[in-house]
């Protein structure tokens, strides 16, 4: 993950309309790359990662991070 990257990314979501087909692809790629990354760190850093797990739009009831 490049800094050049989260760049375009940002001006992408500050740029386009809130329903626009590019914004909304942006906010998913972000959204999988936090699920992914927080079940990566999950082993080495549980309490953060359960944190970090409840703030997760569409997680927070589910389930834990670790199931």
């Amino acid at each position: 993950m490049s800094a050049l990257y989260f760049d375009i990314l940002k001006d992408r979501l500050y740029t386009s309309a809130a329903g626009s087909p590019g914004r909304k692809s942006a906010q998913t790629v972000l959204y999988e790359i936090l699920r992914a990354l927080t079940c990566l760190m999950a082993p080495i850093l549980p309490f953060t990662a359960e944190e970090v797990w409840k703030y997760i739009p569409e997680e927070p009831g589910k389930a834990k991070v670790f199931t």
